[in-house]
């Protein structure tokens, strides 16, 4: 926290605004040691930032607090500016803005298409546990967060899911109700103890199924209740990772693979739920005998399966 910081926190963002800019107009040299201080918060340059849309005070200002303008005069004007120079930048408005999120709306409006923007051009997860904090912080004082939960699951990785999961567990019933919406959890729980296990089944599922999600495209904004992850059954029916975003495999399949899937694709839904458990389960168990499995016809596969249920 910089001096600017503790004088805003102190006076009131009004106030505030007001001392900087006398400051500024008097002492020029003092004004722009200050703005430029290590340890500033996004929400304190944003209050005094239009007098630094003026190149004469714009061009003072160090390299991240001149990217800082930029973005911001680009968002005013809906444009998007992304490059490996501003991805810190970026980094440096979330990760100090949202202390100061609620400060306005259009303050919160402009935190929202930043996150956004990050999320969508810059491969960092590290902001994802300040953006979901910031969803459910918002949720319990029943302020907007549509906005800010769609640039949330832009970053289209799982990792969405297991932030949300922790809230699962929250004493606060409002915390609760969020993460079971966004999770896809219909069963509410009545007691902490339920939450638990809903909790440790959810982690459990998450990781049996890890590499074989795929991101929906359903936005919250237009789906009531929205399921963002599903499990591709075809990945792990040949036990395959795909990636997220596209469920495209990670790695191409063989001739063989895809024969395995034509003969797949013709059973019906339940069959093919049921049949890439097991499958996935027998290659966990033992990779010789799920090679010899997944090589028989898919008649066996399934009479092997029906055999085997309880055992496997």
């Amino acid at each position: 926290m910089a001096h600017l910081d503790k004088t805003r926190y102190r006076y009131g963002n009004e106030r505030f605004r007001r001392m900087f800019e006398n400051t500024l107009d008097k002492n020029l040299a003092r004004a722009i040691d200050l703005v430029n201080e290590e340890g500033l918060y996004f929400g304190t340059f944003y209050i005094i930032m239009p007098r630094f849309f003026e190149y004469s005070y714009y061009e003072k200002l160090k390299a991240k607090l001149k990217n800082c303008v930029k973005i911001c005069e680009a968002i005013l004007e809906n444009r998007v500016l992304a490059n490996e120079e501003l991805k810190d930048t970026y980094k440096w408005m979330i990760e100090t803005g949202f202390y100061d999120d609620g400060m306005d709306d259009k303050f919160d409006e402009m935190l929202d298409k930043i996150c956004a923007i990050y999320i969508q051009n810059y491969n960092d997860k590290s902001v994802l546990s300040i953006i979901s904090n910031a969803i459910f912080k918002r949720n319990r004082e029943k302020r907007c967060k549509q906005n800010l939960l769609w640039a949330y699951f832009q970053c289209k990785d799982i990792d969405c899911l297991k932030h949300i999961l922790g809230y699962i567990n929250s004493p606060r019933k409002e915390d609760y109700l969020l993460a079971a919406e966004l999770l896809g959890i219909k069963e509410i729980a009545d007691d902490r103890a339920q939450r638990a296990k809903q909790y440790e089944e959810y982690k459990k599922w998450l990781q049996e199924n890890e590499g074989y999600f795929y991101y929906t495209g359903y936005e919250n904004q237009f789906c009531q209740s929205p399921k963002y992850f599903e499990v591709d059954v075809e990945a792990k029916y040949l036990c395959k990772k795909i990636s997220t975003h596209n469920a495209a495999p990670l790695e191409p399949l063989s001739r063989f693979e895809l024969n395995a899937l034509t003969d797949f694709r013709k059973l019906d839904e339940k069959t093919k739920i049921a049949l890439c458990e097991y499958s996935h389960k027998k290659k966990n168990q033992s990779e010789y005998e799920w090679e010899k499995f997944i090589k028989s016809p898919i008649d066996e596969q399934i009479r092997d399966a029906i055999k085997n249920r309880g055992i496997i």
